[in-house]
């Protein structure tokens, strides 16, 4: 069967969810899923949130006593909203996205989550813009529902990455 939005209303359930589901979210424009929050000053802001998946790589190194200890290298993960694909979330901590916009950010907050196997939730502010996009103004990324990603245990060979799978939400802010 040829694939055509008109004849959505005849597929299986299934196969409408997927199909027809996905070609209405290609169609929205891009930002779709931004939303307007109000600010402690009253004054409206955009935000927009992004799923991630994937890795955070970790290195085994010599620390500053001599022991070994894993270390974190980098995250490297692919962005989604739904089943669209969005872009990379990679060291940095930077975000690029497909439509060419990126940002760059600097830790500000750090808070634990609730369970040791999951990286802890970050506030970062933005350091650095690049290109044009979705990404152009923002100011704030936040790192919420972190579910992973968290490594512990002592290693023995310097120098050797490990991969822990994890997942997150990234919650982009402008003002």
């Amino acid at each position: 069967m040829i694939f055509h939005p008109t004849n959505c209303h005849s597929l299986a359930p299934i196969r409408f969810i997927l199909r027809c589901g996905i070609l209405v979210a290609l169609l929205l424009p891009s930002g779709a899923a931004m939303s307007r929050q109000p600010t402690s000053r009253g004054a409206p802001r955009k935000e927009f949130m992004l799923h991630a998946e994937g890795q955070q790589i970790y290195v085994c190194h010599r620390s500053a006593t001599g022991a070994l200890e894993w270390k974190l290298d980098e995250p490297a993960a692919e962005l989604f909203e739904g089943y669209v694909y969005y872009g990379i979330h990679s060291a940095g901590p930077s975000w690029l996205l497909s439509d060419g916009s990126s940002v760059r950010a600097t830790v500000m907050e750090v808070t634990q989550s609730a369970r040791h196997t999951d990286v802890p939730q970050l506030h970062l502010k933005v350091t650095q813009h690049g290109g044009r996009g979705l990404l152009s103004g923002a100011r704030y990324v936040d790192r919420v529902q972190t579910m992973g990603g968290a490594l512990s245990g002592t290693c023995t060979l310097e120098d050797l990455s490990f991969g822990v799978p994890y997942e997150a939400n990234y919650r982009f802010t402008f003002d």
